[in-house]
């Protein structure tokens, strides 16, 4: 939970716990002679409960989406997880292939192993959710984000975004995009994999280190970017699912306020739910103030960058 969240807690502890002593006092002298608000008995209580019971079920609505989100970013931050291990693996492999103390027979495994490496990659860019949806390859994710064809891999989905609504008037992109960490010249062509396959292929064959020394060392740097965007793409993941759970708590204490208020409003007189009502607004409105005001940087941080 971020910093503003805890801070608007603690500033609200006093004032709402003020006015629930004085909800608990009303409750105590009606307590005996409750009454069920229906529309011929109490109109203005029965519309303010089908306002809340509105209320309640919006923010249930949005809770299923939000578990269902974070664990589908959960989902996707172990298969980036995964590509950035393999990565890291490519890399290790590049810099002791450079050293010319290896025999031919050393060069021919780590070909094989670039080449292993290189699947387990475009196994990864292809992950599928539990309903067979393509978790990397955008809004096209009826079909697998990377393709092959002669030895040569592209992007095969898109670079666009799925949004969400997690809350009233707040969206989230739903996907993240890291094919485009494989491609150096911005298109569709995943180049980087073409490029190290090409020295897999070298390397399998046998050939002098002297024939692909210079590919090895032009390979280093776009190795090494493609690492920082995959691990870039794995934070700004945790930070979604971070924003998710606070945003999650958040609507679970409006709904157990809502379903609170909803029985306290039993067996009050219309003077009495005027009365009460007007304070819960009031407070409400000051706190939502209050919270603008203190929550403005995080705002900003958590909810306009990661969409």
């Amino acid at each position: 939970m971020n910093a503003s969240v805890g801070f608007m807690e603690n500033g609200m502890r006093n004032p709402i716990a003020r006015m629930q002593k004085e909800i608990n006092r009303i409750f105590e002298q009606i307590e005996n002679k409750k009454q069920v608000n229906l529309p011929s008995e109490n109109p203005i209580a029965s519309a303010y409960n089908a306002l809340i019971e509105r209320e309640i079920k919006q923010w249930g609505s949005y809770k299923e989406i939000n578990q269902h989100l974070t664990s589908s970013f959960s989902n996707q931050k172990n298969y980036i997880g995964d590509i950035q291990e393999t990565l890291e693996g490519i890399r290790n492999i590049l810099l002791q292939a450079e050293n010319d103390v290896h025999s031919t027979e050393d060069r021919r495994f780590f070909g094989q192993e670039l080449a292993g490496e290189i699947d387990q990659i475009v196994s990864s860019l292809n992950a599928q959710d539990t309903q067979g949806h393509y978790l990397f390859a955008g809004t096209k994710s009826d079909k697998p984000a990377v393709k092959e064809v002669n030895g040569s891999y592209s992007d095969n989905g898109n670079q666009q975004y799925k949004e969400v609504s997690v809350d009233q008037n707040r969206m989230m992109k739903a996907n993240i995009n890291i094919t485009s960490a494989f491609s150096t010249n911005n298109d569709t062509r995943l180049d980087l994999l073409d490029r190290l396959k090409k020295l897999s292929d070298e390397m399998k064959q046998g050939k002098p280190l002297a024939d692909y020394q210079d590919h090895i060392n032009a390979l280093l740097e776009p190795t090494e970017n493609a690492i920082n965007s995959i691990i870039a793409a794995n934070a700004e993941l945790a930070i979604r699912i971070e924003s998710l759970v606070s945003l999650d708590e958040d609507q679970q204490t409006k709904i157990e306020l809502h379903e609170n208020l909803s029985q306290q409003l039993v067996g009050m007189t219309e003077d009495e739910e005027h009365k009460h009502i007007n304070q819960i607004i009031d407070l409400y409105l000051s706190q939502e103030k209050y919270s603008r005001l203190l929550s403005k940087k995080y705002e900003f941080n958590i909810w306009q960058t990661i969409r």
